[in-house]
């Protein structure tokens, strides 16, 4: 065998002779910068609204309001069954490889800007008291009740899919009753536990669902999409407004 050559029955990349490359689903990678760019525009409506939008009452104002409010139901659920689509695979390969490449890559995102955005948010948004501000963001930090509280989740999120993924019919059907009667629990949460713990329990019992859909069927979502792209986009988002309610 020649110096550099790959041996006799494999192909570049490790892929044995003969095998067929996974087509990527390039409207994965789409859905996922859409559901991004939504969230972007969300933040900068409500952050940003008074300096887009000088006159509260005026109908720009308004027409903006109502379109961030109609973009809900999608704006999350996209994103979590985006991320759940791309971990379908990582969930079955072994902790030591997975610990870099899919939870450390997250927590350590979320620790370094949950503590910068604690130490000069103040500033913004509490500028008669910013040291109070960063001492409340700071002790939300360990409860993701960060600004960057999504990755936090998807960290959570991604090492359940991988213990639990013997049992996929059992926590699709508990995830998707947790996010049906999640609506009707929050003012509950609220009510009874320690404000630091409410934020990431909420959005834990919203999304959870999305993103083990994604995960835990990823073969039944990749043939609706290359079926019909549309069909998924208007089947999830009815789905995903009535358990927003």
């Amino acid at each position: 065998m020649t110096e550099g050559q790959p041996p006799a029955g494999a192909r570049a990349g490790g892929q044995p002779a003969g095998a067929q490359p996974r087509e990527r689903l390039h409207w994965v990678d789409f859905a996922k910068a859409v559901a991004i760019v939504l969230v972007v525009l969300y933040h900068v409506g409500g952050a940003g609204m008074d300096r887009m939008f000088p006159d509260p009452d005026g109908h720009a104002s308004g027409l903006w309001t109502r379109l961030n409010a109609a973009l809900l139901p999608m704006r999350m659920p996209l994103f979590f069954l985006t991320a759940g689509l791309l971990a379908h695979r990582a969930v079955r390969r072994p902790w030591p490889v997975v610990w870099r490449g899919r939870i450390l890559v997250l927590l350590w995102p979320y620790l370094l800007w949950s503590v910068a955005f604690a130490a000069i948010a103040g500033f913004a948004y509490r500028p008669d008291d910013p040291m109070g501000y960063t001492i409340n963001r700071l002790q939300v930090i360990p409860y993701a009740g960060s600004a960057y509280w999504f990755l936090a989740v998807l960290t959570v999120f991604f090492v359940a899919a991988k213990v639990l993924r013997r049992w996929p019919l059992v926590v699709l059907a508990v995830t998707l009753a947790l996010a049906a009667v999640a609506p009707y629990l929050e003012p509950l949460i609220d009510r009874s536990l320690p404000d630091l713990t409410t934020y990431a329990i909420i959005r834990v019992g919203r999304y959870a669902f999305w993103y083990f859909l994604g995960c835990y069927a990823y073969a039944a979502v990749e043939r609706l999409a290359r079926v019909n792209p549309a069909l998924l986009e208007r089947g999830c988002s009815p789905l995903s407004a009535s358990l927003s309610v």
